[in-house]
C-alpha cells in the first residue's frame, strides 16, 4: 500500500493506493494542500504536511486516517517531514524568522522542538539514515543546492556533493551494509 498525494476537486488530498495504482481510501478531506505523506517505520501513522492551517504544518495521522493531529506548533511553514527509524521524533524544514528554511526535529509525545541548522540559506528534506545517528538534506549555503550530513543532533554539518550540478531531496538505502 503506498500514501500519496492526489488531486481531487482541484484540492491535494493524502490517500491510499494499491501497487496498481487503484484508490483504496482518502485519508484527508480539508480544502487545503495536503502532500509529503510519510509512513511511520511500524507502519501504523502517516506524517504529512498540510496548509489547512495557512501556513503549512506538519500533521500525524493513523494509517486509516483517524486521530489525525496537528503536531507542529510553530506558526512559520513547515515541510517535508521525516520519521527517524525509532519513530519517535519527525524531522522537517521549518521557514525561520528569516525566511530562509533549516532544519528541526520535534519529539512526536512532549512536542520539543530541536533547531538543528542556524542561519545557513535554506536547508531542506531531511532524511534520517536507517541508524538513526545522522540526518542528511540539501542545502543551498554554498550557492548550488548540494547534499549535506550531520549528527542527529545537528553537529558535524559536512557537505557530501560538490559538483556544477545541483541536488536535492536525499533518501537513505534501508541496507546498512
Amino acid at each position: 500500500v503506498l500514501a500519496v498525494t492526489k488531486e481531487i476537486d482541484s484540492d491535494s488530498e493524502i490517500v491510499l493506493i494499491t501497487e496498481k495504482g487503484e484508490m483504496i481510501k482518502r485519508l484527508t478531506n480539508s480544502f487545503n494542500v495536503d502532500v509529503s505523506p510519510a509512513w511511520s517505520p511500524d507502519g501504523q501513522k502517516i506524517v504529512y504536511t498540510s496548509s489547512r492551517t495557512k501556513r503549512p504544518q506538519i500533521y500525524i495521522m493513523n494509517k486509516d486516517g483517524s486521530n489525525d493531529r496537528r503536531l507542529t506548533v510553530r506558526g512559520e511553514n513547515d515541510e517535508t517531514p521525516s520519521w527517524s527509524p525509532k519513530g519517535d521524533v519527525i524531522a522537517f524544514a521549518g521557514l525561520d524568522n528569516d525566511k530562509e528554511f533549516d532544519i528541526f526535529t520535534v519529539d512526536i509525545l512532549s512536542q520539543n522542538y530541536q533547531r538543528l541548522t542556524y542561519d545557513s540559506k535554506n536547508n531542506e528534506y531531511p532524511s534520517w539514515s536507517p541508524d538513526g545517528k545522522f540526518i542528511a538534506f540539501s542545502s543551498n549555503r554554498d550557492g548550488k543546492y548540494q547534499i549535506w550530513i550531520m549528527n542527529k543532533d545537528g553537529s558535524n554539518q559536512r557537505r557530501l556533493t560538490n559538483g556544477d550540478y545541483e541536488y536535492f531531496s536525499p533518501d537513505w538505502s534501508l541496507n546498512i551494509k
